[in-house]
Parts: C-alpha cells; structure tokens; sequence
C-alpha cells in the first residue's frame, strides 16, 4: 500500500502541474522516491544536503513562477527545510514539502529519528495536510484531492505547503505495481477587482517594489505616463529591464535630501530595498496596493489598502496628469545627482558601486541577475541601470527576510525556469555559508557565472553604529578571515576566475561564457 499511496501523491501533483521533484537520499521516503522515479512526468533534481536542496528548490519555484515539490526522509532532514521554508512564506514562493515520517505510535517513544514533525513549520507555511498511514482503508480519492487542494492553495495565495505522510514499513514490496496516471482536480482562482473606482490627481509619485506577477509591471508604467508622476522604482520590481522616461534612477539619494512631498503616493507589491522612502513618504496620502494580505507599511504610513489585482487596480483609477513642471523638476534631480555623485568618487573607499556600473554597461539582453541580501543588492538598488533597453531576464533575490543562507543553492535553482544564463552576485560570507551548493552548478540548465566579492569579511556591519563603539567589534561582527574560493571551485570542478580590480571584473563579464563558473573579486 506505501508504493500505491506514494503513486496517488505524485501523479496527482503532475497531473495539477507539479513536474519538478527535488529529493535528497533517505530510508522513510523510499515510497516517494520510487513512485517518482517511475512517473514518466516528473523531473527529478537530487542533492545530498537538504538545507541546500530546499534553496535549490525555491529558486526553480521563483523562476518557473509556480510550484516545484521537496522530498525529505524523516527527523532533521525535515529541520533543514526550515530556512528555505520562511524564506519562501515571506517572499511568496510556492513549493511542495513532500516529508516522510514515522507512524504515529512511534512518536514520542524515543525510536531513532522520530520527532513530532507537525508542528515544525506551524509560523511558515500557508497549509499544513497531514496524511495517515496506508492501509486497505485509504481512499485514493481522499489522497489525490488533498494534494490538489495543496496545488491550489499555492496558486491562489503562493507559499510553502507542509505535506507530512506517516509510514510503516514495509516501505515497499516487490514486485512493484504499474499504476494508471489520473487526471487534474480542476479549480477556478478568485479575481480580485477593485470594489470602486480609485481617483487621483495632482503632485504625485509611484513606488514599485517586487510585483506579484511580470504582468502588473506595464499598467503601472502607462498609468505613471498618463499621470505625468515620477517613478520610483525598486531593484526587484523589474522596472530597472523596462525603463521608461518617468523612471527616477538616483530617487534614494533625492529622497534624503528632503524634496518637495508629494500630495499622493501609491506603492505597488512589497517594500523598496531603500530606507529613505519611509521617512518621505509619510508626508502624503499613501495608497498600497496589492492583491496580497501581507501589509507592506515599516513605517506605517499607509492611509488606504487596496486589495486587488494590479492591473484591474490601474485600469479603474480616474486621473488626471499632473503639471508637466512636477515630473520636469524630479528629472532635473535626478541629472544632477548623477552629475553630482560621479564628481563625489563615491568607488574610492568601496568599488563595488562602480563595478555594477559597469556590469550595467555590459548586461546582455538573455541575462538574469541574483543578488545577495547583504551589500550586493544595496549597491546593485543604486548603481544597477542596464544601458539595454529591451531585456529580456529578470531580478533576483531571497528579501523575503534577507538570509545570508543559501545563495549559491537559490542560484543554481533559477536557472530551472530562466531561459538564458545567470549572474549570481554574493559576498564572502554568504558563500562561505553555502560551499556545499557549489556541486549544484556543475549541471545547471544555463550556465551560472557565481561572483563572490571577497573583502575577507562581514564588510556590511561596519556601517553599523556598533562599528565604533566598542573595540570588540572586528571579533564579533566583521569575523575577518583569510581564505579565498580557488581551492573550493578545483574541489567541485568549477573553472575559477580571480579579478583583483574593477577593470579586471569588466573584462570577465564581457568575456564568453558557457558554462557556470566562479569568479572571485578581491573587493
């Protein structure tokens, strides 16, 4: 009955859709793996190491824009998962925790590798399905609609989905049946319109952060045109690939400078990477709109929430464009702030800014970028405006809570959905944290170019007050180090490049490449 069980489970996840399976090696999961092995519809991906497994598996749901599916043996393989899953609970990516436990009258016993697994990921996951032991009694119909319900749940409101299947061995017997593949539960999502029409007119501004979905983006460009409004775009929210004449590029550095306020502010999807539109914001009428739960409001400021479709939102606003000296005076700005910056030497102390500058320069059209929460990403919401103006790859980062684990893992996932090749930017501790990743980049879809800026050390927490208040700063908070990537990359049999200077990254980027590689940048 385990095998037969096991086959309900993962043909009703292909039939809704789910092909992708990431597994890691275990003994309680054996029925999962060999019913997946055996569907001619599942994709299967395998690691050794399910912390990474589950970052892996959450980059492919962030590319693919859908569900992918774990599977993980019982006690702390099912702990590692932890990460990945609150990163994707907070970053809304869908996936399928496929974890296999031991019967129920073992738990709490004190038998090997048993743990109460329910309660694990209570905080993190949008539905928990905790399916019983297989016996002559187990319904398939019961079976296939709880993983179809699972498939939906991810589509209406995406996030991880816990499903914990208790097993008794024998966990399979041979000869194993051949079972018939069924068909999809049909389901139709809700849509959600606005409930009224929205008016706005006046001095005005548009803030995009990461959208719910590609599609949102190109409505709110042509209302921003129609409005006459300067818009403020995040790195994640794609913007950056489409830019229009409305588009502000240095609006972090306008913002802390106290600007006029605006009247109204409406901000699409989920918060901005840059700090200084908390404070600014605050001065006008503040409208957020998603057809998401999650508030988005740090700095609580919001004075109305519209929970709709994004597109359905701008098709239903009456406005009326602002005056053409609004959008004139923050362009002016944004001209000499660039002005003003590059006469600053900003690259002087830091060379990364610079160095994205001149990814920027060289960013092809098929290139997708990921980057770490740490100071790749800061540096990137600044400096990062590709000279291209018809882009076809997309932005990346795991900001749902802005972890340093898992990156090269995530990465190596993305490339599952991406049709053209990955720039992975990191720094030294975040790869430090994820080495045992690196194996995943050997048999990436599309070639991975992994840059690790190595200034030996947590260089972000120096711009913490604590970086001059205490002299045990430098021991618990920059942890410097030694150490250097070549010898990991000669382990997994990765090429490896070292770049010692901005002109020297340059010239690797502008290079060929057609297989994933690393290349460390002594920053």
């Amino acid at each position: 009955m385990n095998y037969r069980m096991a086959w309900w489970i993962v043909d009703q996840l292909v039939q809704q859709g789910v092909n992708c399976f990431y597994l890691a090696p275990g003994s309680r999961s054996t029925p999962l793996a060999l019913a997946t092995a055996r569907h001619r519809g599942a994709k299967i991906y395998v690691h050794y190491d399910e912390r990474g497994l589950g970052f892996f598996a959450l980059g492919a749901a962030k590319a693919k824009k859908s569900a992918t599916a774990l599977i993980v043996t019982s006690g702390t393989a099912v702990g590692n998962l932890l990460p990945a899953v609150m990163e994707a609970y907070h970053s809304r990516a869908a996936f399928i925790l496929l974890t296999a436990d031991r019967p129920p009258e073992l738990i709490e016993t004190g038998a090997n590798q048993t743990c109460d697994q329910i309660k694990l990921f209570t905080h993190f996951v949008r539905s928990h399905v905790h399916l019983p032991t297989a016996d002559q009694q187990t319904q398939e119909s019961y079976v296939r609609s709880s993983l179809a319900q699972a498939v939906c749940l991810t589509r209406e409101d995406p996030g991880p989905i816990h499903i914990n299947w208790h097993i008794r061995e024998p966990l399979f017997t041979l000869p194993l049946p051949s079972l018939p593949e069924g068909r999809p539960i049909e389901a139709i999502l809700s849509n959600k319109i606005p409930s009224e029409s929205t008016n706005v007119s006046g001095l005005g501004a548009i803030v995009i952060g990461k959208l719910p979905k590609e599609t949102d983006l190109t409505p709110i460009l042509e209302l921003a045109h129609k409005l006459r409004w300067p818009v403020f775009a995040d790195i994640l929210s794609q913007a950056r690939l489409q830019m229009t004449e409305e588009q502000i590029v240095h609006f972090d550095r306008l913002l802390g400078k106290n600007p006029p306020a605006a009247e109204t502010l409406i901000h699409f999807g989920e918060r901005i990477t840059a700090k200084s539109i908390l404070s600014w914001k605050a001065k006008a009428h503040h409208i957020h709109v998603s057809p998401w739960k999650e508030l988005q409001d740090p700095s609580r400021s919001v004075t109305k929430r519209i929970l709709a479709d994004i597109p359905a939102f701008c098709a239903s606003v009456h406005a009326e464009a602002a005056p053409e000296t609004w959008l004139a005076f923050w362009k002016e700005q944004d001209r000499a702030a660039h002005i003003e910056m590059q006469s600053e030497q900003t690259f002087s102390s830091d060379p990364e800014p610079l160095a994205f500058q001149e990814l920027a320069a060289c960013f092809q059209p098929n290139w997708s970028l990921y980057l770490g929460s740490s100071m790749p990403i800061r540096n990137a919401d600044h400096f990062f405006f590709p000279a291209c103006k018809s882009m076809q790859g997309r932005i990346f980062s795991n900001r749902g809570l802005s972890g340093i684990d898992g990156n090269i893992a995530t990465a190596a996932g993305l490339t599952e959905g991406l049709q053209g090749p990955l720039i992975a930017w990191i720094g030294d501790q975040a790869a430090l944290y994820d080495l045992n990743s690196l194996p995943l980049l050997q048999h990436t879809k599309h070639p991975v170019m992994l840059v690790i800026s190595n200034n030996f050390g947590g260089k972000i927490f120096s711009r913490l007050p604590i970086a001059k208040a205490t002299e045990h700063f430098e021991k618990f908070w920059t942890n410097p180090h030694s150490w250097q990537f070549s010898h990991a990359a000669k382990m997994f049999k990765l090429p490896y490049l070292k770049a010692q200077s901005v002109e020297e990254l340059t010239s690797i980027f502008q290079q060929p490449w057609d297989s994933s590689l690393v290349v460390e940048w002594i920053s």
